[in-house]
């Protein structure tokens, strides 16, 4: 008889306990109504998915394939010891906490986290990689003119070109990547009749909004089990890093820089809170990228008991949050 493995367990489960608690999830979460973005762009994508099925939609859509890129990135190079399908519903269970508040623009902006990591991995390689840098530095670039809340991310582009190790004329080729979103954005807004320098005025806007909502969002309709949920979540994550700092010397090169890049990308994304507060949204659905990582990889480590004796209390907890709208 085969034990319990949370860490080993089959893909067909895997997916099958993510569609799950993806779908109890967004069967209680709020909609948002109207648009919450504070830039052209994204408000035009967050009128476009206003009706609350095209928005539900989106959200299973968008959750689910990050869960399976996310899963395959690691697999694709050796982030864990073993080969773990884990990432798919820890980062349902990660990203559930702000899901149900999460515009369609907040919902992109983390899609093309996904896609720009996924890119710029690939990178780290002897010959010139301008291909990949360029679509990745175009991902990056997009994520401002969708909300000003992901401005942070564009400063682990510097981060990841001197971690893979690019040269100078990549870095130039990644600058123009970056920069490319802004300017077309700005030529239609122009030739619309705007000012050259509207999204630029709308940028400064949206980083001085200073209002400060609830510190948690109404994602959950127990609130306990959330934060309950949100704690585990933060100690298991504080344990990751802290296990990463004592063996990242041991890992190999590229590992290693996958590695570094992804806590650019945590403390990047924390500090969407602080750049942009009325977006909590986006640095809880952003963060829960990264922090699926370290979290997987630091359970990974431990082994088949703990790994699944923690997995089990993760779900057990999310089960209450979201089952208990339907009980009580």
């Amino acid at each position: 008889m085969n034990r319990p493995d949370a860490i080993r367990q089959p893909l067909a489960i895997a997916l099958l306990t993510s569609v799950v608690l993806l779908l109890l999830i967004l069967l209680h979460g709020s909609v948002p109504v109207g648009s919450t973005a504070d830039m052209p762009l994204g408000a035009i994508i967050d009128r476009l998915f206003a009706a609350p099925v095209l928005l539900q939609l989106l959200r299973a859509l968008v959750t689910l394939a990050n869960a399976v890129l996310l899963s395959g990135l690691i697999v694709r190079y050796g982030l864990c010891p073993t080969r773990t399908y884990l990432p798919m519903p820890l980062y349902v269970l990660l990203s559930g906490l702000f899901l149900p508040t999460a515009s369609a623009s907040t919902l992109l902006i983390v899609l093309l986290l996904m896609l720009h990591l996924n890119r710029m991995t690939a990178c780290f390689r002897r010959s010139y990689q301008f291909e990949h840098l360029f679509i990745a530095s175009l991902y990056l670039g997009l994520t401002p003119m969708l909300s000003t809340a992901a401005t942070p991310l564009l400063l682990s582009l510097a981060a990841a070109l001197f971690l893979y190790r690019r040269t100078a004329r990549e870095a130039i080729v990644a600058l123009v990547g970056v920069a490319l979103p802004t300017l077309f954005c700005s030529v239609i807004w122009w030739s619309t009749g705007a000012d050259w320098n509207h999204l630029l005025l709308q940028w400064g806007t949206g980083l001085a909004a200073t209002a400060v909502p609830d510190a948690l969002p109404a994602c959950t309709v127990s609130r306990i089990a959330a934060l309950t949920l949100l704690g585990l979540c933060g100690v298991l994550l504080l344990l990751a890093i802290l296990r990463l700092y004592r063996t990242l010397p041991a890992l190999r090169p590229r590992p290693r820089s996958i590695y570094l890049h992804i806590l650019w990308l945590m403390l990047c994304s924390a500090a969407t809170l602080f750049c942009c507060p009325t977006r909590p949204e986006v640095a809880g659905t952003l963060a829960a990228l990264p922090a699926t990582v370290l979290i997987t990889s630091y359970l990974t480590f431990h082994g088949r008991r703990y790994a699944l004796t923690v997995y089990l209390l993760l779900i057990a907890v999310a089960l209450i949050a979201f089952i208990s709208p339907f009980v009580i």
